[in-house]
């Protein structure tokens, strides 16, 4: 029984790390560099306030991490635990390529939210 307990910790390690501690990561390792991209290309970027929005979510998502697997590794046997992780180890090297300032689909996710970051242009409204 404690198999079918360590697949089922495995597949929501997966879930935890693709929905949560990958956000932290990209957050970290590609939305900061954007940032600081967005700002020498744009001086007029506000880059405190994208670093205080990156660093929330960061510390945010990596909060949820530290308490779902302090709830994990207190609350189940090892082999859940290592399960588990197992899990989260899939999720971290299936995204790996994810990471990057360089990924498309981070820049375009980047650019939408932290739009408001831009100042406002008034010409640009539409009346």
């Amino acid at each position: 029984m404690d198999v079918w307990f360590s697949i089922a910790a495995a597949v929501i390690g997966y879930t935890l790390m693709s929905a949560v501690g990958l956000r932290a990561l990209i957050t970290l390792l590609s939305s900061l560099p954007l940032a600081r991209a967005h700002h020498r290309s744009n001086p007029a970027f506000d880059l405190h306030h994208a670093y205080r929005r990156i660093i929330r979510t960061f510390w945010t998502s990596l909060l949820i991490m530290i308490f779902v697997t302090a709830l994990v590794i207190h609350l189940t046997p090892f082999l859940v635990t290592v399960g588990y992780f197992f899990g989260m180890i899939l999720a971290l090297l299936r995204s790996i390529r994810r990471m990057s300032p360089n990924n498309e689909r981070n820049q375009a996710d980047f650019a939408s939210r932290y739009a408001d970051c831009y100042p406002h242009d008034p010409s640009a409204s539409s009346h």
